[in-house]
């Protein structure tokens, strides 16, 4: 379902949506690991599937990633459809994200200049760690699982 959510809403756009999907499913195995390790709050991103789910940006909540277990992303930048791949490299204990693609919609404050941060910051190797419900990169971007009811 979110595969053709972010398909329609990249116009179809196979090589955008299936980077988008694979961030989404990435973050939400992130979030199910961090829990199911022995009760322990907070742990290292060791795979995609750690990452496999819904994120929501703390600071600008209409900025969501989402992650699939092939490592493909899909996401909202605030007001445009964006896209990318993400790898885990579990030696180094980082997270790399690809290059975004986007619909093209511009965008405005406050979502460009919030949007600016976090890719600049998910282009780069990072850690990554769970921490309960929170994916925490590079130490301060922070993420909020989105749970469903």
């Amino acid at each position: 379902m979110l595969r053709e959510g972010v398909t329609q809403m990249l116009g179809g756009r196979q090589s955008s949506v299936a980077l988008s999907l694979g961030l989404s499913a990435t973050l939400g195995a992130v979030a199910l690991a961090g829990c199911a390790a022995d009760n322990v709050s907070e742990s290292a991103v060791k795979s995609i599937s750690d990452l496999s789910g819904e994120w929501v940006y703390e600071e600008v909540p209409e900025i969501w990633i989402g992650v699939d277990r092939a490592g493909v992303v899909g996401g909202s930048r605030g007001c445009t459809a964006i896209g990318s791949t993400v790898t885990v490299d579990d030696e180094n204990g980082t997270v790399e994200f690809g290059p975004f693609e986007s619909d093209g919609i511009q965008c405005h404050e406050p979502f460009d200049g919030a949007w600016d941060i976090v890719s600049s910051t998910l282009r780069k190797p990072n850690s990554a760690t769970i921490d309960g419900d929170v994916l925490v990169i590079d130490g301060d971007l922070k993420f909020q699982r989105r749970t469903t009811d």
